[in-house]
């Protein structure tokens, strides 16, 4: 079985980064430097990314591939790849789930 390490948004900088060791393999998400790292900023400090991320996290696929460059459409399975193996579920997923996770935690009233 192959595990993969994950962002947690307590510990910032817990990603491995573009290559994940899982069992006996390395896993090469074949991801920009500048997409990761938005992608940890969204995750370790709440900061929204651009419209193409927006739309990935959202489980908007056909607004993101709309938005895409040339370099990322290319790339939009790793990006899927490691939404799902890098980033906990509680941050992406849908519209709802996206917008609750950059308002941050609710305190209870």
């Amino acid at each position: 079985m192959v595990t993969f390490g994950t962002l947690n948004p307590e510990t910032p900088g817990s990603n491995p980064g573009h290559k994940t060791k899982g069992g006996n393999m390395d896993f090469d998400y074949d991801i920009s430097d500048s997409i990761k790292e938005s992608l940890e900023r969204y995750v370790e400090h709440r900061i929204e990314p651009g419209g193409f991320l927006m739309a990935c996290l959202s489980n908007n696929f056909t607004e993101a591939v709309s938005r895409a460059d040339m370099h990322n459409i290319l790339r939009l399975r790793g990006i899927m790849l490691y939404m799902c193996n890098e980033i906990p579920m509680n941050c992406w997923g849908s519209p709802e789930v996206v917008s609750g996770y950059l308002k941050g935690p609710q305190s209870e009233g």
